[in-house]
């Protein structure tokens, strides 16, 4: 089984309801008492947001590539961030991906 990795935080509910969403799917996939392998890096969503309305998406970058590298480091073979969709709208994502692009999660990163 490959180890997930997950970017949480955006919100502390929807980080809870991913995690369990996940594992719901491998236990009904697998059975018995399997769940999911998994690493979570939870961010602090009032450090996104304060760089927001200043349009400082060269900070949220960093914040968001600081958890990706810190769940490759834990050993994780993909990763997603929970959430982001909510504001991907708003970011600019090519500094983001640009950011990110040193790891090598990043072609499997779905944002």
């Amino acid at each position: 089984m490959k180890t997930i990795g997950l970017i949480g935080g955006m919100s502390w509910e929807s980080s809870l309801e991913y995690y369990r969403i996940i594992n719901q799917a491998v236990h009904e996939r697998l059975g018995g008492f399997h769940s999911a392998r998994c690493v979570m890096y939870s961010v602090d969503f009032a450090e996104v947001e304060e760089h927001m309305p200043k349009d400082r998406w060269d900070k949220i970058a960093e914040i968001v590539g600081a958890a990706a590298v810190g769940i490759e480091k834990c050993g994780a073979d993909l990763s997603s961030s929970v959430r982001i969709q909510s504001i991907k709208s708003q970011m600019k994502y090519r500094k983001i991906s640009r950011f990110l692009s040193s790891t090598s999660l990043m072609p499997r990163w779905k944002v």
